[in-house]
């Protein structure tokens, strides 16, 4: 009797363990995204397409309050070189930030390069019909991979993953980028939004994955 309860004990134990460490490998991990006021405006573009990043992530999310980290868009540069654009920022893990900045963790600076006037010329010929901000976006993923393909668009990471949005997420992003410019985005806004954001996020997730405990 006191052996088959000990057997039961164990097994219960042993099955705890197992959901609690399912449960952490689940988590997610929640980020308050920040920038400066005196960079907000300049910034905000690049805030949306880290927005939708990490609402794609399956890992991370966006919280306000209570978060486990706060995550700052920093010092953006945009600079040209020959016929080249080079967009650089950088990105600052910080603890949970509300009347504060936080305390400094990590920083990575994440950056994209591409062909301005191929760019333009791809956008102006092959987009100029092309409605971004329609409820039904079943071509999205290739319209930014052909544009992206035109432009000879390079990261600081290599190859980057921008596809997986839903309609609604990119609903979202588009009229976020609108909210902020008080236009509608053209594509080439887009594609940094969504270059950089996504750099921005992989980022993050290094520097939590190396962040002492």
């Amino acid at each position: 009797m006191q052996n088959n309860f000990m057997r039961y004990f164990i097994l219960i134990i042993t099955v705890l363990f197992l959901l609690i460490g399912l449960t952490n490998t689940y988590a997610q991990i929640t980020f308050d995204v920040k920038t400066q006021m005196s960079e907000k405006q300049d910034l905000q573009n690049y805030k949306q397409g880290l927005l939708s990043a990490i609402s794609k992530s399956g890992w991370a999310r966006e919280l306000e309050t209570g978060e486990d980290y706060s995550l700052w868009l920093n010092d953006l540069n945009r600079s040209y070189q020959a016929d080249s654009v080079i967009v650089t920022i950088i990105v600052q893990l910080r603890t949970k930030a509300m009347f504060t900045n936080g305390e400094f963790i990590d920083a990575r600076q994440v950056w994209l390069k591409y062909h301005w006037d191929n760019a333009e010329k791809y956008a102006s010929k092959e987009l100029l019909n092309y409605d971004f901000d329609s409820e039904n976006h079943s071509s999205f993923d290739e319209t930014i991979y052909n544009l992206s393909s035109a432009a000879g668009l390079v990261t600081s990471i290599g190859f980057v993953d921008v596809t997986g949005l839903s309609d609604k997420g990119v609903q979202s992003l588009i009229t976020g980028i609108a909210s902020v410019l008080k236009r509608e985005p053209s594509p080439l806004e887009i594609l940094e939004s969504l270059y950089l954001g996504e750099q921005s996020l992989f980022a993050a997730k290094d520097m939590v994955q190396q962040a002492p405990n």
